[in-house]
Formats: C-alpha cells, structure tokens, sequence
C-alpha cells in the first residue's frame, strides 16, 4: 500500500541573481548585492564539502581542490544557488 502525503514544507531555491567574483577563483569568492548569513558548498557529487557563515560578503575557498561546486546561498530574502569554479 502506498499513501501519498503533502509536503508540510517547501523551500524555494532560486536561479541565481546573486554574482560571484572572480570566478572562477584560487581562493577567496565575493558575493555582490547581497549578504549571505550561510553559504554550503557542495562538490560534482552532491556531498557538502564546506558550510560557511560569512563574515561579510566573501568566504575562502582556498583550502578546495580544483573543480566545480555548487553554492546554496541563505539570505534574509531566501535561498539561491550558484556555481564557482576553483582553479
């Protein structure tokens, strides 16, 4: 027997209108237009490989090995994601 259930939550997660720079990066990431309260950084894989509350608008991804991640970016407005690539 399957029983079907409504969610008692969503959560959107927006395209991006957040822009990173630079990117791609060697280390540091700066946000522009807003002011993350977390950031988790997530690896091709989907396993976070970071989890940040910034102290302003940028975060170090210096100790990253090179590749693509993805960045789920929670504000006072919401929560966004985006893509950095780390040379």
């Amino acid at each position: 027997e399957v029983t079907l259930m409504d969610p008692v939550s969503t959560t959107d997660i927006s395209a991006s209108q957040v822009q990173i720079a630079p990117n791609p990066t060697r280390g540091w990431a700066h946000f522009t237009d807003v002011q993350p309260e977390t950031v988790t950084v997530f690896n091709a894989n989907g396993q976070i490989v970071g989890d940040f509350k910034p102290n302003g608008s940028s975060i170090d991804l210096s100790n990253l090995p090179a590749g693509l991640y993805w960045l789920k970016i929670t504000t006072a407005e919401g929560i966004s994601s985006a893509r950095i690539v780390k040379e």
